[in-house]
């Protein structure tokens, strides 16, 4: 039931298990079982990916400005970064993994 659906939440897995089985454990039962088994909830880490031409087009910007320097060159320029700003919640997304140790 797990790794049909990692996102499930212990109480939903919990719920499935009852009705599919038939039995009545609890989710703290159920809890102690996917740890013994392994599993343990993790938040997921968000990466943000490059696409395949973006990467080439930005290792020909660096080969290009590779031999620049601070007097002559960079001192003309200004970099600024992105940044997120989120208004409200800012919710993790969970799975169940198997313990990687």
């Amino acid at each position: 039931m797990v790794k049909r659906n990692r996102q499930q939440t212990l109480a939903e897995l919990t719920s499935e298990f009852n009705t599919a089985s038939g039995s009545s454990l609890s989710s703290r039962t159920v809890k102690r079982r996917l740890f013994a088994e392994g599993y343990k909830r993790k938040a997921v880490s968000k990466k943000i990916t490059i696409g395949a031409r973006n990467q080439a087009k930005r290792r020909g910007f660096c080969r290009e400005k590779l031999h620049w320097t601070v007097d002559n060159n960079w001192s003309h320029y200004i970099f600024s970064d992105e940044t997120k700003i989120v208004v409200g919640t800012n919710r993790k997304v969970y799975v169940w993994r198997k313990d990687e140790s």
